[in-house]
């Protein structure tokens, strides 16, 4: 795996949570933070949230880790990555802690408690990849641009035909268009 790619996915894991950890920072300062535990469920419940805080997160993450990719599969998994990352910690720390006397419901509420919980990061890393496609969509429409622009019409010396390409003899007469150049 490159190093950029591994970077990617590092950044994709940590980048949401820091940023919506710096963005809700008020929303939370009462709370006795005692337990790590409890102040990490805090902050990944925030992140799987729907607040402008936690989707700002993720477009900024987007934005960083996109234009750093500029690849929407390679991107798509880090997200993958970092949402499983984030279900798999909340649910640890729900039941090895007992936050919200989760060890008390039933196996059905907790598995649709889990799956709201899925979505949620789903939907919210689905949020990310908008900014990788418009890099890609505003990249390609330049590219394709730049192409166009490169060849200008070639007439054929002998029988005059028109080729948009840059042929190196004619189609029709066989008479030689370009010359050869050495590099």
């Amino acid at each position: 795996m490159p190093a950029k790619d591994f970077i990617s996915k590092i950044i994709n894991v940590i980048f949401p949570v820091f940023l919506t950890y710096l963005l809700t920072f008020n929303k939370y300062s009462e709370v006795d933070y005692k337990v790590l535990s409890l102040f990490l469920f805090m902050v990944l419940r925030e992140v799987g949230f729907h607040s402008w805080e936690a989707l700002l997160a993720w477009i900024i993450t987007g934005i960083f880790v996109g234009g750093m990719l500029r690849d929407v599969q390679k991107h798509g998994a880090s997200i993958l990555i970092a949402i499983f990352t984030y279900l798999f910690l909340e649910l640890y720390l729900l039941s090895h802690y007992n936050i919200m006397s989760w060890g008390t419901l039933p196996l059905l509420q907790k598995i649709l408690s889990a799956s709201v919980i899925g979505v949620n990061f789903l939907l919210n890393g689905a949020i990310s990849i908008i900014p990788t496609i418009l890099i890609l969509f505003f990249r390609r429409k330049n590219e394709v641009r730049s192409l166009m622009q490169e060849f200008e019409p070639i007439k054929c010396p002998i029988c005059g035909r028109v080729y948009e390409s840059n042929p190196k003899y004619c189609v029709f007469c066989g008479a030689k268009i370009r010359e050869e150049k050495d590099y």
